[in-house]
């Protein structure tokens, strides 16, 4: 887990150092800073991949023209990196999936998001293009709360972190409280607070401008298949066995919470399966 959080607009370095502040539980290991003309971004890391300082963030494309702050893991991003080392255009300066991610975009664009495997908040700045890119994973996993206030745009990982922000106006969503009520949750894009939203699964945000555009990068297939009960569970135990397998990626120990339940019993079978050391479980 890590903390991200940034502006395009009104804002300073302090005022980045009081949003990240908010979250700095999020990432004890490091704190990174970036601020420019009307453009910030921090981070607050917690190292999982590349425990080295060149996994620090923000990072920055060899050229300078793009800046990334990323909370999650990408678990396809060794597959992708030799991908893009084989086009020979790219160099890599650290082993962490955070550069893939960068150079991924330098190739392929706004498509690059729909390549990634992963669980990911991602805020990617174009100074080419002078945008700035907002990306969450495909079923939302990873946080990520966007807000408007006048002509300044903030993000973050939560809305404590935009709270600090100077721009924040602190008025309660009564339409979003209803929903509380009914749901016992506020729903999708809505916060409990006014002007204060939360980015959607498989949503990519452009801000650009002054105006922001959104679109989805993945949608499930949903195709249907002929195959028999006994193939669908062998099929069943290969996906979860290749899900757990790669989930197993980590420069730190990991572990596996046991609820009890059949799930993450399951999951504590596979992942002992395809570890070489003993799994420890809590």
């Amino acid at each position: 887990m890590c903390g991200i959080a940034g502006y395009v607009g009104e804002g300073n370095r302090g005022c980045l150092e009081n949003m990240i502040a908010a979250i700095k539980y999020r990432g004890p290991d490091n704190r990174g800073f970036f601020s420019q003309g009307n453009v910030g971004l921090a981070h607050a890391r917690l190292s999982i991949i590349d425990l080295s300082d060149q996994g620090n963030q923000p990072m920055f494309s060899a050229d300078k023209g793009i800046a990334i702050v990323f909370n999650g893991e990408i678990y396809n991003f060794k597959e992708l990196r030799e991908e893009l080392v084989r086009l020979g255009r790219y160099s890599f300066r650290s082993s962490s999936d955070t550069e893939a991610i960068l150079y991924l975009y330098k190739e392929y664009g706004e498509d690059c998001f729909s390549k990634l495997d992963g669980m990911f908040a991602i805020a990617l700045y174009d100074f080419g293009e002078d945008k700035l890119l907002l990306a969450r994973d495909r079923l939302g996993k990873k946080p990520l709360y966007w807000a408007k206030f006048d002509s300044t745009f903030i993000f973050a990982s939560e809305i404590k972190a935009i709270a600090r922000h100077p721009s924040f106006k602190k008025r309660l969503n009564l339409e979003a409280l209803n929903k509380y009520f009914v749901y016992n949750y506020v729903p999708t894009p809505s916060s409990i607070f006014e002007n204060v939203y939360k980015l959607g699964p498989a949503t990519l945000l452009t801000w650009k401008d002054g105006k922001m555009s959104k679109r989805k990068f993945w949608t499930p297939s949903g195709s249907e298949s002929k195959i028999g009960f006994r193939e669908a569970v062998a099929r069943l135990g290969e996906e979860i066995e290749r899900s757990t397998k790669a989930r197993l990626i980590s420069d730190v120990p990991l572990g596996v919470f046991l609820s009890g339940g059949i799930d993450s019993s399951t999951v504590a079978y596979y992942a002992q399966k395809n570890s070489m050391e003993k799994v420890k479980t809590f």
